[in-house]
């Protein structure tokens, strides 16, 4: 793969995780790397900065526009670009239909719909001067698999991103600018170990066709390809990565 020296890459939700796997993965490939994220990704700025690497990380609430726009800023003051743009954070709260109120539906969809949006529309102007981008959304698998209860918000704001990726593909490329996306099964990152049994991690196992649990490393070598210039003409594609569990 190449082409990253002197490129950016913004990477979300990079705190921990996916996000993480995928902003130390850029780094390792020469992308100068801004991270944002509702907690402190101090972590993978120092990890980047120990093998050699360029990053700062931005504190933002990605579910307000005050928080994009912080984000927005702080890459131009700072970088001066967006060549990469990874839309990673995102949000799953669990809601029985009948326990779901309006103002959770629009925090899940704010985070993981509306923030992609947003990034989208400040980056792609100067992706579009230079003839060269890469958008990379991060969907779900649950979009195929059938969802447990209380995923109803959850499962429609991800298969929002998948129309999202299909529809901006189709406008973007004439500039230059691929937008494509992977859609990671069960994988043992924080925030689904935090939510789900070791039962749960098992039986998800079992069901894969390659029977191992998927790891954040496992979605960083995806998204660093679909960041290349090897992919140029790979758009509008949603890369599942579970195993070979939807496809069985």
């Amino acid at each position: 793969m190449t082409g990253a020296a002197g490129r950016v890459a913004v990477v979300t939700g990079a705190a921990r995780g996916i996000g993480q796997a995928i902003a130390l993965r850029l780094a390792e490939a020469g992308y100068a790397l801004a991270l944002g994220d509702l907690h402190p990704a101090d972590e993978t700025v120092t990890a980047i900065k120990d093998t050699g690497g360029r990053a700062f990380a931005v504190e933002c609430d990605l579910g307000s526009p005050g928080g994009v726009a912080l984000l927005v800023r702080e890459v131009t003051g700072r970088l001066g670009r967006c060549d990469v743009l990874v839309n990673c954070a995102g949000l799953m709260l669990f809601r029985p239909f009948g326990e779901l109120n309006l103002d959770t539906w629009r925090r899940i969809q704010a985070v993981n719909v509306e923030a992609a949006f947003q990034l989208c529309a400040a980056f792609v102007p100067g992706m579009a001067d230079r003839g060269f981008g890469r958008i990379v959304n991060v969907a779900s698998n649950t979009v195929w698999k059938p969802p447990g209860a209380g995923f109803v918000p959850y499962v429609a704001s991800k298969s929002a991103v998948v129309g999202f990726t299909r529809a901006l593909a189709v406008e973007l490329g004439p500039s230059g600018i691929t937008v494509n996306a992977i859609a990671p099964g069960l994988t043992r990152s924080p925030g689904a170990e935090e939510g789900n049994t070791e039962e749960h991690f098992e039986d998800v196992r079992l069901a894969q066709a390659v029977r191992r649990s998927l790891q954040p490393d496992d979605m960083a070598g995806a998204v660093a390809f679909l960041a290349s210039d090897d992919a140029a003409m790979i758009t509008g594609q949603t890369l599942r990565i579970d195993g070979g569990l939807v496809t069985l």
